[in-house]
């Protein structure tokens, strides 16, 4: 198996900005991912649906036919636009740096809290793919808010579990 992929996006001056450690739009979390594996996988580029790299190993015991339980937080990538289409579930975002913060895609919307600030942002990324306009308070996009900060409470949870080392059982270990 050979996997391509980069470890994050990088801004393009867009908006007068050139540093990926600046900001919390879309193109510094779009990321390319190439897998190749003997025939086993098909070409395909799904697009519209947000994936994140923690889908990658469960991506790859599924793949490799390996069931097992594990730590993983991710799900196995779809093969196909159809199966991504069925199976699009939010996906936890995190920009470390610039004050933090925390967000949520479930394509089209993006959820995203500033922790230095406290700021709330939503966007709809197919009609407004500059997240120019934040929709946070409009009553067309409320119902998408509460499963958007959900994915960020995991993003709080994971923390919390590495931060006290209970990730794995004493039986685990």
């Amino acid at each position: 198996m050979i996997l391509i992929l980069g470890d994050h996006g990088f801004p393009t001056g867009v908006r007068q900005n050139l540093s990926n450690e600046i900001s919390f739009y879309d193109e510094l979390f779009r990321v390319p991912l190439l897998m190749l594996w003997n025939g086993k996988i098909q070409p395909t580029q799904i697009s519209n649906v947000a994936f994140s790299q923690i889908d990658i190993a469960p991506t790859i015991l599924d793949l490799a036919g390996i069931s097992t339980l594990s730590q993983f937080i991710g799900k196995p990538l779809p093969q196909t636009q159809q199966e991504a289409n069925v199976s699009a579930v939010p996906v936890p975002i995190l920009q470390p740096y610039d004050g933090v913060y925390l967000g949520s895609v479930l394509y089209p919307w993006k959820y995203v809290k500033s922790l230095s600030s406290g700021d709330e942002m939503l966007f709809n990324l197919s009609v407004d793919p500059l997240e120019s306009k934040n929709l946070i308070h409009s009553k067309d996009a409320l119902s998408h808010i509460p499963v958007l900060k959900e994915t960020v409470k995991k993003i709080y949870l994971n923390q919390r579990l590495l931060t006290e080392d209970r990730i794995f059982t004493k039986g685990d270990q």
